[in-house]
């Protein structure tokens, strides 16, 4: 909705700023515009001298001097001074003419004395205004100043102001619609250690500056009647019932509070939107402060939004040469986003960086828009020239979004220890790098790291959601270029996790916790029902230089699934398949160097892997290389890999305990060693095992000893052990150096014997649908029930054996035809049999009940009989 009476505003303002350059207004006009309305028992004065006002008079009560007016605005390039003496601690000036003030000169007052400015009119501060007041400074647009003892001081109600209050004022009162407070191009600026305070209906500045070095600014909306506590200088405190009005920085606006230590913010309003490269900004100023100084906080709270757009900051930093501690950033809304704009509390200085807190009821999004030439960031970390450790980043909502080259980072790029970077949302978290390029000094995504000549260890990182996806080429994850360790990496979701697609240049996804320096990587944590890696998607826990490798741990109570490749891009941190062009989708435990890498550790109910997919854990140096263990209910693996390889180091080996494993089109499982290395080995522990498509399972060296392969099976289907690999699936554990270095397999299955070789599945596979036959009709209620036990199916060509059949093998000559056979229903199921007689049994047909209860089964269906038609072989039929 369009604010017309703040549009009329504006347009009054910049009329009468042009009126006061150009010299129109004479002494006397200048005179009118500040007027006294007689209303106090002394009342105020102004005399002229110039373009001097001096401001006389006024009713003091205690320490504080009340002053009423009926107009109050100063013209450009004016002065008005309150001729206070210098015991008084507070001027209290009201103004109750029902018109605007329009501040474009600058007040002043002797002394140290606070100065209250109150019109419900509104005020409007133009490019010339300023203020030269030895205490603080209170703008307000409320009706009535409160004191205790139910006293006021009212600007709508002049006439009925009781006896004036000695005490310190307690609060503001406001009516319906609060007018609101505009600085346009002027610069407010209160002496270091003081307060600046705005508070009334809306607030705008207009490249306007609030300037409070060591000091306070506060800012506070209030759109509807209510009354706005005044907790000391320091502090507002609007009524949580009551309706607020919204903050506007534009244009170069600042609100700078950075000085030698103090400097605190406090904004209580309804809507923040800061843009055209506006600025709220606290710290240890550049060269300020010393040991022990410590800066105040920014604390931001809104009803509604928080907006950054167009290279603008909130950010709270020791900076560069600054000496002592940085202060907190507190950001609560309804949604808060930041498009190509930075929140920071770094350290540039000398001195720990403050912690950056975000809690949002609905949604934060970060968004670059791709942009090359301004990264979107939120940061809490130590610069290159930082001496200090980072304060650390929480973000908390219902869902949180970084797109488009914006980044989270925490660690250190200096001389200090990162902090904790913690995203918790109900609902999503969601890292897209779609439009991010390589150009963007940090790609989409959240880090916590030790960059190159850092001395430090990074944070950890850690995300709780419902649902996580890594899209688009995104990273997210710890590493360590430098002597310092890496943090921890923690990600749990409780529903869904998908990692997948490449950003505008073809990089992957990568979720990590690595080391390519002298310090070692720390353990990545996977916790989620479902976890899905697409397109080239890469976890991993590698090292890349002397630094020992952290453990990875994947929980995925439902299933892991991995699928695809990507072509290969020149650059990053990336694995690549055996050619060199393709990034495989994986999960990655590796050494390339020294340094050794950790274990690997997958629980999940289904492991499916396909299309060049690879699980790997790898030593390509001295390194000790990576072992893989693997607990699934079921293992599908469709021409992809479960890969343990080494060259030189040791271990790389898989340890696998699955009911059902299915390798197909070259699936494989391997602990193959290149290079002097002793090829891996490999455990499998399952119910039935099946490798069909020249699948293998491999424990090979090239210039050593092989490995072992020992499995444990129920059954063991489409695979054998040879000598050597063939076209066929194999099982090996040979030595390119000769049988005598071959290695071990060892197959121990209740229903295989080893020594007589494997049960082999025919070349072709029959289809499943040629085996499928029909029952008999549901009519008489039949059923048909398959019961597994864990073993291999029934031939379903061969006849159904599903219970013993009885049998009578006594000998009967004499046909009996038509007689009867009883049974006894308390007594023993052996038939009673005429005495004497031999007979011919004929198919019973039906049954009945006799009077006593006797069950007789008859071969003709008399009146009152049951038919027994289900003891009949059933009419079945192949379905083609």
């Amino acid at each position: 909705m369009i604010n017309w009476g703040y549009y009329y505003l504006s347009i009054f303002s910049v009329v009468s700023a042009l009126l006061f350059v150009e010299g129109g207004l004479g002494q006397n006009s200048l005179q009118a515009q500040v007027i006294p309305d007689n209303t106090l028992p002394n009342p105020s004065g102004v005399q002229v001298n110039g373009n001097t006002l001096t401001i006389e008079g006024g009713t003091a009560a205690g320490s504080n001097l009340f002053h009423s007016f009926q107009e109050f605005s100063i013209p450009t390039g004016s002065t008005a001074i309150f001729n206070n003496s210098t015991t008084i601690a507070n001027i209290i000036t009201r103004i109750t003419g029902g018109k605007l003030s329009q501040i474009d000169g600058a007040i002043a007052a002797n002394g140290s004395a606070n100065l209250f400015l109150i019109n419900p009119s509104g005020i409007a501060f133009g490019p010339n205004a300023s203020l030269n007041l030895g205490g603080s400074f209170v703008g307000s647009t409320a009706n009535r100043v409160l004191f205790p003892g139910d006293r006021a001081f009212s600007a709508t109600d002049p006439d009925s102001s009781p006896i004036l209050s000695v005490n310190v004022p307690i609060g503001l009162q406001y009516g319906p619609n609060p007018e609101s407070i505009v600085v346009r191009d002027g610069v407010l600026t209160v002496l270091p250690n003081q307060t600046l305070t705005l508070v009334g209906g809306e607030i705008i500045l207009e490249g306007g500056q609030l300037l409070a070095p060591g000091g306070t600014v506060s800012l506070g909306g209030i759109s509807e009647a209510g009354v706005v506590e005044l907790q000391g200088e320091n502090a507002l405190k609007l009524p949580e019932t009551v309706r607020r009005s919204p903050l506007t920085l534009t244009n170069g606006a600042q609100v700078n509070v950075a000085g030698a230590g103090g400097g605190s913010i406090s904004i209580q309003v309804e809507n923040l939107l800061i843009s055209g490269q506006s600025e709220i900004r606290g710290g240890i100023g550049e060269g300020l402060g010393e040991p022990g100084a410590q800066a105040g906080n920014i604390e931001i709270d809104t009803t509604g939004n928080i907006v950054l757009t167009e290279e603008s900051a909130i950010a709270n930093e020791v900076q560069p040469t600054g000496i002592g501690q940085g202060g907190n950033i507190t950001l609560n809304a309804t949604t808060f986003s930041a498009t190509s704009s930075v929140v920071s509390t770094s350290t540039s200085g000398e001195g720990d960086g403050g912690k950056l807190q975000i809690t949002a009821r609905d949604s934060v999004v970060f968004d670059g828009q791709g942009r090359d030439d301004f990264t979107t960031i939120a940061s809490a970390d130590v610069a290159p020239e930082g001496v200090g450790n980072a304060g650390g980043i929480e973000i908390q909502a219902r869902s949180v979004l970084v797109k488009d080259g914006a980044g989270i980072i925490t660690g250190t790029r200096g001389r200090g220890n990162g902090a904790p970077l913690i995203i918790r949302a109900v609902e999503s978290v969601v890292f897209d790098g779609l439009n991010s390029s390589n150009d963007v000094l940090r790609p989409t995504g959240a880090e916590s790291t030790v960059d190159p000549e850092a001395m430090g260890n990074a944070g950890s990182l850690e995300i709780e959601t419902a649902a996580l996806r890594i899209l688009n080429g995104a990273n997210v994850g710890s590493t360590t270029f430098e002597a310092g360790n890496g943090g921890p990496v923690r990600l749990q979701a409780t529903e869904v996790m998908e990692f997948g697609g490449v950003d505008r240049v073809g990089n992957p996804v990568i979720v990590f916790s690595d080391t390519l320096g002298e310090g070692n990587g720390d353990n990545l944590r996977i916790e989620t029902p479902r976890l899905i890696l697409r397109d080239g998607a890469q976890i991993s826990v590698g090292t890349f230089g002397a630094g020992d490798g952290g453990n990875l741990e994947i929980l995925a109570t439902e299933a892991i699934v991995l699928s695809g490749s990507v072509p290969a891009t020149e650059g990053g941190f990336f694995f690549t398949d055996e050619s060199g062009t393709l990034f495989p989708t994986g999960i990655f435990a590796a050494s390339t160097e020294t340094g050794n890498a950790g274990t690997m550790r997958l629980q999940t109910g289904q492991l499916m892997l396909g299309d060049r997919a690879i699980i790997s854990a790898s030593g390509e140096s001295t390194g000790v290389a990576g072992n893989m263990e693997i607990v699934a209910r079921q293992i599908l693996l469709n021409n992809a890999a479960i890969a343990a390889e080494t060259v030189q180091g040791d271990q790389a080996n898989i340890f696998i305990e699955s009911r059902d494993i299915r390798l197909r089109n070259q699936g494989g499982i391997t602990t193959n060693a290149s290079g002097s290395g002793t090829g891996g080995n490999i455990a499998i522990a399952t119910d039935t095992l099946v490798a069909v498509e020249n699948s293998d399972i491999t424990a090979n060296s090239s210039a050593s000893f092989g490995g072992r392969v020992a499995i444990a099976a129920q059954g063991i289907l489409g695979t054998n052990f040879r000598t050597e690999l063939t076209p066929q699936s194999d099982i090996t554990a040979t030595s390119e150096l000769g049988a005598e270095f071959s290695g071990s397999v060892t197959i121990n299955t209740p229903d295989v014997n080893p020594s007589t070789g494997l049960v082999e599945l025919p070349a072709m596979l029959g289809q499943a649908r040629d085996n499928y036959f029909v029952g008999c009709a549901l009519s008489d209620e039949n059923s048909f029930t398959i019961s597994g036990r864990g073993g291999l199916p029934t031939d379903p060509t061969q006849p159904l054996q599903t219970q013993p059949i009885w049998h009578d093998l006594r000998n009967f000559s004499q046909d009996l035809e038509g007689e009867t056979v009883t049974f006894a229903p308390s007594r023993s199921r052996t038939p009673s049999l005429p005495e004497k007689q031999s007979f011919r049994l004929k198919e019973a047909t039906a049954w009945r009940r006799d009077a006593d209860g006797t069950i007789e089964l008859i071969t003709a269906i008399p009146e009152g009989s049951i038919s027994v038609s289900g003891l009949r072989s059933p009419n079945c039929q192949r379905i083609e």
